[in-house]
């Protein structure tokens, strides 16, 4: 397994935005259970269809979306997005993940590798590092966070 702290500091820090991602995912599943969703049914194209509408509001902060097996949604104050792909509750999706650390980059402070990285190359070349998180076992490649990795806390 790769050992982050013993790597640059973007192994570090793209891990950290990969926890967080993970847990913003669940305001998602929230939100898709209160509209009458179970995550396990969100298996193939439209397994929503029948139990909610596609489009609408959730609560006063969020508009959600229905699409294919997941959810995405949008806050209505800041844009920030947050897709989730079900029918794993703990597995991300890496454009999803890619379109929210956008967001996160234009909208929000912190982040210097990342941002450092993403003004040198690309956004697409996160995939790379994403990869090479997979290749050093932090990572799983059906996008899960590995267990046992340090937190943010503990590496910290």
């Amino acid at each position: 397994m790769i050992k982050l702290m013993e790597n640059p500091p973007i192994y570090l820090e793209l891990y950290q935005a990969l926890a967080h991602f993970v847990a913003r995912q669940q305001l998602v599943i929230r939100a898709v259970i209160e509209l009458g969703v179970q995550p396990e049914t969100l298996v193939g194209v439209g397994a929503w269809r029948g139990k909610t509408p596609q489009v609408g509001t959730w609560g006063d902060e969020w508009e959600f979306f229905f699409h294919g097996g997941g959810c995405e949604l949008r806050s209505l104050q800041s844009g920030e997005p947050i897709d989730w792909n079900g029918p794993d509750p703990l597995a991300f999706g890496r454009m999803s993940f890619l379109h929210h650390l956008k967001w996160r980059l234009e909208n929000e402070p912190g982040l210097p590798e990342l941002r450092a990285f993403v003004a040198e190359h690309d956004m697409i070349a996160v995939l790379d590092l994403i990869q090479e998180l997979i290749e050093g076992g932090v990572v799983t490649p059906d996008c899960h966070i590995e267990p046992g990795t340090p937190t943010a806390e503990q590496a910290a």
